[in-house]
């Protein structure tokens, strides 16, 4: 009988643990997918930001090139307006660089993380596109000297 005591004291032992390592497994599981999201929108912001950094020197040249060229027109909205949308492209993105705050820094949810990182892949996609549309619309006005 001290025997069948002892066995049922261990397979209950074995069982409550067992269910208390599942549960921890689970949380860790759904932990690892909160942390997987964070990571996955962190890696698609930053290939964003890549990629429009990637254009900062394009800009730069389009813009010398405006400046040029705009002396030797008088009709300069054209080339000023251009300017403008390439300088205000390049703050913009000066200023979102300045705002990110990297989520291993913020001492949040992982669910107000994956918020966050949502909010800022807009952002800077928004700021991809404007700094694509900025650079074709100078393109085109320095063709059409």
């Amino acid at each position: 009988m001290k025997k069948f005591a002892i066995l049922l004291v261990a397979i209950t032992l074995g069982t409550a643990c067992g269910n208390s390592t599942e549960t921890s497994s689970e949380n860790t599981s759904t932990e690892m997918s909160g942390e997987d999201q964070v990571m996955g929108l962190k890696k698609e912001i930053m290939e964003v930001h890549d990629k429009t950094m990637a254009e900062m020197t394009t800009m730069s040249k389009l813009r010398k090139e405006l400046r040029k060229a705009s002396k030797e027109t008088t009709d300069t909205a054209a080339y000023y307006n251009a300017y403008q949308d390439l300088h205000q492209a390049h703050e913009d993105m000066m200023d979102w660089m300045h705002n990110f705050q990297s989520p291993d820094e913020m001492d949040v949810s992982e669910a107000e993380k994956i918020e966050y990182l949502k909010e800022q892949k807009d952002k800077v996609t928004q700021l991809e596109e404007y700094t694509m549309t900025s650079i074709e619309k100078a393109q085109k006005v320095l063709t059409k000297k």
